[in-house]
């Protein structure tokens, strides 16, 4: 499997990082100081460390849930890059895992096989579903997904005894993302692998999944509720959506080069509500030579915002933000050519940026930071006004850098919490990663004031 087809969580894994969050908060609600600074009424001085229960941990996602709740969702295993049992952690707004959810703040789900996961969702009655990819063998299955309740039990009214698995015969598959829609309706992203491809004969196709209330097939869209959608390319993958207010589901991938040579193509795509592509829509391009997307959202006027990184040289890395217009055509007015990049240092690197959106436009992007010559990872955050430009007020220059006691945190998901806005960032442990130290989920909340 070329690094290009993995989910973002799969090519963060491989920079060697543990499970971690990072919350970004509101300073007045949560007793924090200037925008960007560690919020010290949080858990240990701003910063949280989770040790894992039987084996490490993988950190998938972060949402929001009522009451200025957090959901950290991933999988649990002796061996994470194997996938394990879904899981999801629910934390209080002092950083503190909440007793009432599940055992001691851990829920669970079992699956017959492992599973190894990529996205974490909240719904509007507080239910958190954690979704991912069954494994058997060292192969992705097709997708699966797991529902508790507000108290963290499985939820018995979705799919059987709170779990569904869903096979893409007749080949296989691996779900990337999900999105959940006004409806009620969840929607799972990734990639499927004929027969051909299985043998080495063939590529891959973009999988969409719509599931209903009760975790049911969709049978209204695509093909008894799956779309295998092939937009001409021999290999191709989804690895981010996004759901607008009509219904369409506004897809974010990736189209690597014939045998391995050239540039990874960003492809930007979206479909109608029933499953059929919408041809008013999409791009398919090089946004920046070396660029490597990774996570997309929506803003309010219906724009999509990308984001990623792009090496800067042989020795660094930097965040990349793309802007797309309603039509999903490169915005060519925003930065340079459509995308700003910011560098982190003279021998820094950072990647995988995932990113959430205020309803003002403006744009987090959280993701990792190593530096070269070290083994130490540590938490990336970056905050944009919507011309694209730094926020000079946050951490001075819209730029921090945060270290946990040389562990290797690096911050993989993000979202906004509460009716401050605060906001939160997830990540994973890798099997590279056997000191027990690193074996834990990570956060770190910030102020956020002027978000």
């Amino acid at each position: 499997m070329g690094t290009s087809q993995m989910s973002r969580w799969r090519l963060v894994a491989m920079l060697g990082a543990t499970a971690v969050t990072v919350l970004l908060a509101s300073a007045a609600d949560a007793g924090g100081g200037r925008p960007g600074s560690l919020v010290r009424s949080f858990g240990d001085g701003g910063r949280v460390e989770t040790p894992a229960t039987g084996g490490n941990m993988f950190i998938a996602g972060v949402a929001a849930q009522q009451g200025g709740m957090v959901i950290a969702g991933g999988h649990v295993g002796r061996d994470v890059d194997a996938g394990g049992a879904l899981t999801a952690l629910r934390y209080t707004r002092t950083g503190r895992l909440d007793a009432r959810y599940g055992v001691r703040g851990r829920a669970r789900a079992r699956f017959s096989v492992p599973v190894f996961a990529s996205a974490v969702l909240v719904q509007p009655d507080a239910k958190a579903i954690v979704v991912g990819s069954p494994v058997r063998d060292g192969r992705d299955l097709g997708f699966a997904a797991a529902r508790f309740t507000v108290t963290g039990a499985l939820d018995r009214s979705f799919g059987r005894e709170g779990m569904v698995m869903t096979g893409l015969s007749p080949g296989l598959g691996a779900a990337f993302d999900a999105a959940l829609q006004p409806d009620g309706k969840l929607v799972v992203v990734g990639r499927f692998l004929g027969a051909e491809a299985m043998s080495g004969q063939g590529g891959s196709d973009i999988a969409v999944a719509r599931y209903t209330a009760t975790g049911d097939l969709d049978p209204a869209f695509g093909d008894g509720g799956v779309v295998r959608l092939d937009t001409g390319h021999a290999t191709e993958s989804a690895i981010g959506v996004a759901v607008r207010p009509n219904g369409k589901i506004v897809l974010l991938g990736t189209v690597p080069p014939p045998g391995g040579r050239g540039e990874t193509l960003t492809l930007l795509t979206q479909l109608e509500p029933d499953g059929n592509r919408d041809e008013t829509f999409g791009s398919l391009g090089l946004i920046r030579s070396s660029a490597t997307v990774s996570d997309l959202a929506l803003a309010r006027n219906g724009e999509v915002m990308v984001s990623g990184d792009v090496q800067l040289g042989s020795t660094r890395s930097g965040f990349l933000l793309a802007l797309f217009t309603r039509a999903g055509r490169p915005f060519r007015d925003y930065g340079r050519n459509g995308s700003v990049v910011t560098d982190f240092g003279p021998r820094e690197s950072v990647s995988a940026p995932a990113i959430a959106l205020d309803r003002r436009g403006w744009a987090i992007l959280a993701g990792g930071w190593s530096r070269r010559g070290s083994a130490e990872r540590r938490f990336a955050v970056a905050r944009y006004r919507p011309n694209g430009r730094l926020d000079e007020l946050f951490s001075s220059d819209g730029r921090v850098v945060t270290a946990f006691r040389g562990r290797r945190a690096v911050a993989r998901d993000v979202a906004i919490v509460g009716r401050r806005r605060d906001l939160v960032a997830s990540g994973s442990a890798t099997a590279r990663l056997r000191r027990p130290k690193d074996r834990a989920a990570f956060l770190a909340r910030y102020a956020g004031r002027h978000f």
